[in-house]
């Protein structure tokens, strides 16, 4: 156990403080769209941002889960998830593209979305071997590469293209922070992606496409419900905005959506270095047969969380107004300030989920997963329709912190059955 908390600890602070970096970075990039294009351009960034986030949950979260989960560290592993991805990428990208145009957007927006979905997911996934492989380092680094290239690209375009439509510099920032990404990842990687790829070029008929699904039946049967949870949970977060846009005014979209951002951004900074080196650690424990020991180190796990955001809602508490007027950027109401602690709480509640479940995916109880968020998002939806057109976006805060404390409820109540069991 010594030496699992040691590890735990070494990737915990070299994730953290890479996170910490790039987050910075990340975070200094809300407030600076905000300045050059407006909130309002903001908002509908983030509606096509989002798409794409959605679609990199749908076709790469659950392969990137099977990689945590089940990577025996062999060369043939690696090809088939590589292999696995680009059969999903080929709709996936389709589906990008009408969703996209559908909201609105021109052809070339969409195009770019698309690209940008490729590049994204197949960044993701390598990302996640190295994370699989406890090399915090490599991982931060090309996540650091994406986050830097985004905000120099925000700043680059917008100086060079000044007259251009300040939707398409966005995206193109967005997609050039991923294909800077993936060009150092494919230095590194291009000799999987170039094998995977003939491979599967060598497997285009019906009946050896089936044989690969057979041989990795395992992966599907546990991927597919944590691809429609990754989809739902995705939806979850930002469901919200799509309200907000279709009841109320782009202000308001752009003051909820950039708070909600920069809150919930530095959020996961705290604590996604915890899940991200943790996971392993315990997965590792599971697979090994040391079941109690991947339970309690979780339950360690739990408690650090806990103690993180008694000193996080504190500095909340008493920074908020300081946090809407010199970080956001955007005039002091009570909507404003009041959107702050149902947010960061909502966000915590969300986090603390997120590792409780952990048992429900080590004993691959992935359809109950997503049952449970299909309930959470069903229970979202509903309030955000009966209450934001009512009370407006400081509502839409509280829904999230209300679903997400269902969530919690639900998986804590399963997951204590299936240890008592």
């Amino acid at each position: 156990m010594l030496k699992s908390n040691q590890l735990f600890f070494k990737n915990f602070s070299i994730y953290f403080l890479g996170l910490f970096v790039s987050g910075l970075i990340s975070f200094m990039t809300i407030p600076l769209i905000v300045k050059i294009y407006g909130v309002e351009k903001y908002g509908d960034f983030s509606l096509v941002q989002n798409v794409i986030f959605i679609l990199i949950s749908f076709g790469g979260g659950w392969l990137n889960q099977c990689v945590l989960r089940f990577n025996d560290f062999s060369y043939k592993f690696k090809v088939v998830i590589f292999q696995l991805s680009f059969i999903i990428l080929i709709p996936l990208s389709l589906i990008c593209f009408g969703i996209i145009k559908l909201i609105g957007n021109n052809f070339w927006i969409s195009l770019i979305g698309v690209l940008t979905l490729l590049c994204g997911s197949i960044s993701v996934l390598s990302i996640t071997f190295y994370q699989s492989k406890f090399n915090a380092k490599k991982s931060i680094f090309f996540d650091f590469i994406r986050i830097f290239s985004f905000i120099f690209c925000v700043y680059v375009l917008n100086y060079l293209f000044e007259a251009t439509d300040s939707l398409s510099l966005l995206i193109g920032s967005f997609f050039l922070s991923y294909f800077t990404s993936f060009l150092f990842l494919l230095k590194i990687d291009f000799r999987f992606i170039v094998i995977s790829i003939k491979l599967l070029l060598k497997q285009l008929n019906v009946k050896k496409l089936l044989n690969l699904l057979n041989e990795n039946n395992h992966l599907i049967i546990y991927g597919w419900p944590i691809a429609l949870w990754f989809s739902i949970s995705a939806i979850l977060n930002i469901s919200d905005r799509y309200i907000i846009s279709y009841y109320l005014s782009d202000n308001d979209l752009g003051i909820y959506s950039a708070i909600y951002d920069l809150l919930y951004k530095g959020i996961t900074l705290v604590y996604a270095p915890i899940l991200i080196a943790g996971y392993p650690i315990m997965s590792q424990k599971f697979n090994q047969g040391f079941h109690e020991d991947a339970f309690r180190f979780l339950k360690k796990l739990v408690l650090f969380e806990i103690l993180i955001f008694a000193f996080i809602i504190v500095v909340s508490y008493f920074f908020k107004s300081f946090f809407i007027e010199q970080i956001v950027g955007i005039p002091l109401t009570s909507s404003s300030v009041g959107l702050v602690l149902p947010i960061v709480t909502g966000a915590f509640v969300w986090q603390l989920a997120m590792l409780v479940h952990k048992p429900l995916e080590f004993e691959l109880k992935t359809v109950t997963m997503l049952l449970i968020i299909s309930i959470t998002l069903l229970f979202n939806v509903g309030l955000n329709l009966l209450f934001i057109p009512h009370f407006g976006i400081l509502f839409a805060a509280y829904s999230t912190l209300f679903s997400a404390t269902v969530y919690l409820l639900l998986s804590t109540f399963v997951v204590r059955g299936l240890i008592h069991k």
